[in-house]
């Protein structure tokens, strides 16, 4: 937004919609819809999918089809998703071994809050690296999650297997 690029904020929570409205104004364009049911003429540079995004939808396939579908050629992607390795971790320590097998064999568990509970695919580096079928390149995979200072963040970035988060950036061919 400072650089002048004009951005398109898709949202499906109607609340969090609102409070981007707020903070920005007129500054985007926003869409109260999923990533699954977005549809748009245009192409962008950049898809910007953090939160998780991938780890909370229930096609990856499908989705994965519509980002390169939604992305310019030699256009990039940056996302952060769970990672499979802390909440692997997580499992072990609060979980059954029922719930660990699953979770091994399929990489997705339930998570939640007070506010809910939702179904989360959990990502391993092998797992980002495998998003090159979809005719991207993996340009860098880090661990984000480890600290709430930016400076030992980034210092610490190489921990992915530490991380309770994964960052990466693909770039379409």
């Amino acid at each position: 937004m400072k650089k002048n690029f004009q951005v398109y904020a898709i949202e499906p929570s109607k609340k969090m919609l609102e409070i981007a409205k707020r903070k920005y104004k007129d500054k985007a364009n926003f869409f109260n819809t999923k990533i699954e049911e977005f549809e748009f003429e245009d192409r962008f540079d950049i898809l910007n999918l953090q939160g998780d995004v991938l780890s909370y939808i229930e096609d990856l396939d499908f989705v994965m089809k519509k980002m390169k579908n939604l992305v310019k050629n030699k256009g990039y992607i940056f996302a952060t998703v769970d990672s499979f390795y802390f909440m692997r971790r997580q499992i072990i320590k609060y979980g059954n071994l029922k719930e660990l097998r699953d979770f091994d064999r399929t990489h997705i568990t339930t998570v939640g809050s007070q506010y809910g509970t939702f179904k989360s695919r959990c990502f391993t580096i092998e797992d980002i690296l495998n998003l090159k079928r979809y005719g991207f390149e993996v340009i860098d995979i880090r661990g984000c999650g480890l600290s709430k200072v930016l400076s030992e963040e980034l210092k610490n970035s190489y921990l992915i297997k530490e991380a309770e988060h994964i960052f990466f950036a693909l770039r379409k061919l």
